[in-house]
C-alpha cells in the first residue's frame, strides 16, 4: 500500500482565485523560501517542469498552501507559529498561520469507486481544445475529458514517484460548470466536475494545467 504525505497550511488571508498567482509569488519571495525550488518552480533561468509538490489554493475563501510528498518537508518551516508581512500586488499584508493539517493517504485501489469534485480544472491544450470544440456530441466530449483526467492522474502519480500498475478506471459523472479563461496568454476552458476513481487520491491535490496555482483542486465528495 502506498501512503502519500500531505501538509495543508491555512492562513487568515481572504483570497480569490485570480489572486493566487500573486500569493504564490509573495510566499516564494519570503527570504527563507527563495532558495527552495519547490516554492516557485525555477532556479535562476532553469524551470522545474515536474509535477508541483508545493501548491497554492483558496480553501473556503482563505489562502492555503498544500505540500505533497517531498513538498511537506519544505513546508514544515512555515508551520505554527508563523506570521509574516508579504506584498500581495501593491498592498502589504500580514498573514498568520491559522491551521496546519498533516495527512497520510493510502493511495491504493478500492473495490467501490470514490466520488470526487474537481474545481477550476484546465485539462485541454491547444490541440485537445480544437478536438473538443469540433464536436457538440456530449458523449464524445466527456470521453475526451476522461482521457485527459486519466493522463493528469498518471502525471501526478509519476511526479510523486508512484508507478501505476493496474488499470485506472475513471468516470466523469457530471460537468457542473464550464468557463473560458486566459491562462499564460492563451484562451482555455476550465471545468468544475464530479468524477469517480478506482484509485484513492489525496485531498486538495491539483490536477491539470495550473495545479501549482489553484487549478484542478480535488476534494472527496
Amino acid at each position: 500500500m502506498n501512503y502519500i504525505r500531505t501538509l495543508i497550511l491555512k492562513f487568515d488571508l481572504p483570497l480569490r482565485q485570480h489572486e493566487i498567482p500573486k500569493f504564490r509569488g509573495a510566499v516564494a519571495n519570503i527570504e527563507e523560501n527563495r532558495q527552495d525550488i519547490l516554492y516557485h518552480g525555477h532556479d535562476g533561468e532553469e524551470l522545474r517542469y515536474a509535477y508541483p509538490l508545493i501548491q497554492y489554493k483558496t480553501i473556503n475563501g482563505r489562502a492555503a498552501i498544500v505540500g505533497i510528498a517531498d513538498g511537506t518537508s519544505s513546508l514544515e518551516q512555515m508551520t505554527s507559529p508563523f506570521t509574516r508581512t508579504i506584498k500581495l500586488g501593491e498592498a502589504e499584508r500580514t498573514i498568520t498561520l491559522c491551521e496546519s493539517l498533516a495527512c497520510s493517504t493510502a493511495m491504493d485501489y478500492v473495490a467501490e469507486p470514490v466520488h470526487y469534485l474537481i474545481t477550476n480544472w484546465t485539462p485541454l491544450n491547444k490541440e485537445n481544445y480544437a478536438s473538443y470544440s469540433a464536436t457538440s456530441d456530449m458523449v464524445e466530449r466527456l470521453e475526451l475529458l476522461k482521457r485527459m483526467l486519466v493522463g493528469n492522474i498518471l502525471s501526478f502519480a509519476k511526479g510523486i514517484g508512484l508507478h501505476i500498475e493496474s488499470e485506472l478506471k475513471i468516470g466523469i459523472v457530471s460537468l457542473k460548470e464550464q468557463r473560458a479563461i486566459t491562462y499564460k496568454g492563451q484562451k482555455m476552458l476550465t471545468f468544475n466536475a464530479e468524477f469517480t476513481s478506482n484509485l484513492r487520491l489525496p485531498q486538495f491535490i491539483g490536477l491539470g494545467k495550473g495545479a501549482s496555482a489553484g487549478h484542478g483542486v480535488v476534494r472527496e465528495r
